[in-house]
């Protein structure tokens, strides 16, 4: 689909609100920062960072998306990856790891949150970007589901949560910010 220029419309001014946004979640973090986005795409995100305090990875199961990320913003590390396959270079942590409108298409989302924790940073966050689906019966209306039902079980520790509404086309997005549980943060 990315090859065919499906997801193009990403670009538009009308998603920019939702990437803004999680920037400056990143952005609040104590300098340099190793991030991690998980289904980066063409590496979008990336227009929005500032790459002199960040570190950025991004992987995507799409190859043509990584080509695309890899000719657009050079100097960021992209790779090939599958989700549930994804392991980091030996020893390597990250203080914020994105997932942007990933989760709802992976079978076990929880798990898989629970697996990113361990390449986390102690003191690390996870941005979760999941577009608020009208259709209950959705992949994203289930995951948000999930997701709270982990949050409101301790499994998973809240540091905020907004949603982020474009006006002219009614879209909205859940923007949560986790830690682990058991664990502390930054903003503590």
């Amino acid at each position: 689909m990315f090859a065919d220029g499906d997801w193009d419309y990403l670009n538009d001014a009308s998603e920019a609100a939702r990437y803004a946004l999680i920037a400056g979640y990143v952005h609040r973090r104590p300098t340099p920062i190793k991030l991690l986005d998980v289904g980066c795409g063409a590496g979008l995100l990336c227009r929005y960072l500032d790459h002199g305090r960040i570190v950025y990875s991004g992987i995507d199961l799409s190859e043509a998306a990584i080509g695309q990320a890899r000719e657009t913003f050079g100097e960021a590390d992209f790779s090939v990856s599958d989700i549930t396959q994804y392991q980091p270079p030996a020893g390597q942590t990250f203080d914020v790891i994105v997932f942007n409108e990933v989760l709802p298409h992976v079978d076990d989302p929880v798990g898989s949150l629970d697996r990113y924790m361990g390449f986390l940073q102690p003191c690390g966050m996870m941005i979760i970007s999941t577009y608020q689906n009208v259709n209950t019966k959705s992949n994203a209306a289930m995951f948000t589901g999930l997701l709270e039902e982990a949050l409101t079980n301790g499994r998973f520790r809240s540091l905020t949560r907004c949603e982020v509404v474009t006006f002219e086309k009614g879209l909205k997005w859940r923007i949560d910010v986790i830690a682990d549980a058991g664990g502390t943060n930054a903003d503590d």
